[in-house]
């Protein structure tokens, strides 16, 4: 869209939990997950989560069956927002960013492939939960409880669905 001089569009695609409660703007609980920003680090970091989704989406999406695994995503996309949704009752909140939901596919695999050797001979499980370590810890530090919401709302929703599935850690 900021290629096309369209990026006065985004703002109006993020999570916002003010203009989903009085203005009724419900497609905002998941296009959140399309709106990226534009400087280049971000749109790298895109490229790499579109990368994983790939690679772990379709061992994924293998195991448990297309079906199921448009269920996934869609509860993946959907929960974190619903979440939201019902927490800015409280504090009124603004999120955008598909980066836990992607993550959330990784901890998927994690949990159906527990022993999966990765990066450096380190088993799937472990490196997820380093992860999911450092995703705490920053968004703990940066007091972003939003971001720190939206990834254990995805993290639990991922593997609970695996889980529920008959899948997962021996």
């Amino acid at each position: 869209l900021f290629a096309f001089g369209g990026g006065a569009v985004l703002p109006y695609l993020q999570f916002d939990s003010v203009a989903i409660w009085s203005g009724g703007q419900v497609w905002r609980l998941f296009t959140y997950a399309f709106v990226h920003p534009p400087s280049l680090s971000d749109l790298l970091w895109l490229a790499i989560e579109m990368y994983m989704l790939f690679m772990f989406g379709r061992e994924v999406e293998r195991f448990i069956g297309q079906r199921a695994y448009i269920v996934l995503y869609l509860v993946l996309l959907f929960l974190p927002a619903v979440v939201l949704t019902v927490l800015s009752l409280w504090s009124p909140t603004i999120f955008a960013t598909s980066t836990a939901l992607h993550f959330a596919i990784f901890v998927a695999f994690a949990t159906i492939y527990p022993n999966v050797q990765l990066f450096m001979r380190i088993a799937a499980k472990w490196v997820a939960l380093v992860f999911i370590a450092i995703g705490t810890l920053s968004a703990l530090a940066a007091h972003h409880w939003q971001s720190l919401v939206v990834l254990w709302t995805s993290v639990g929703a991922a593997f609970l669905f695996i889980e529920l599935r008959g899948a997962g850690p021996e």
